[in-house]
């Protein structure tokens, strides 16, 4: 369900008609259902043959066929692995650093 572009884009559609009565948890809705958006989008360039279903409900069985796999080494696995653990060190260091910078 949280994982189809097709599902995701109702969600938001029903938060942006929800703004007027209930603000407050549509933009909770809006905020949650645009990170699993970028998660999904991750997951559709991640995966080589097991991605998500992407026009789920109205397709049950189509998925990206993506030349890279996260964890698939005869795709790339190994390069994107790295490149995830950079990404993770990264944005934790950063964190990190604006924390620190904050109790200052």
């Amino acid at each position: 369900l949280l994982h189809s572009p097709v599902s995701l884009a109702v969600g938001l559609g029903v938060a942006r008609l929800l703004r007027t009565r209930w603000r407050d948890f549509s933009n909770w809705m809006h905020w949650c259902l645009m990170a699993c958006l970028l998660h999904s989008l991750v997951d559709i360039v991640t995966h080589h043959n097991d991605g998500p279903v992407l026009f789920w409900p109205l397709n049950w069985h189509y998925r990206f066929p993506s030349p890279i796999s996260y964890w698939d080494n005869a795709h790339f696995g190994r390069q994107v692995g790295i490149f995830e653990w950079i990404l993770d060190l990264s944005l934790v260091g950063y964190l990190i650093f604006h924390w620190r910078r904050s109790k200052v």
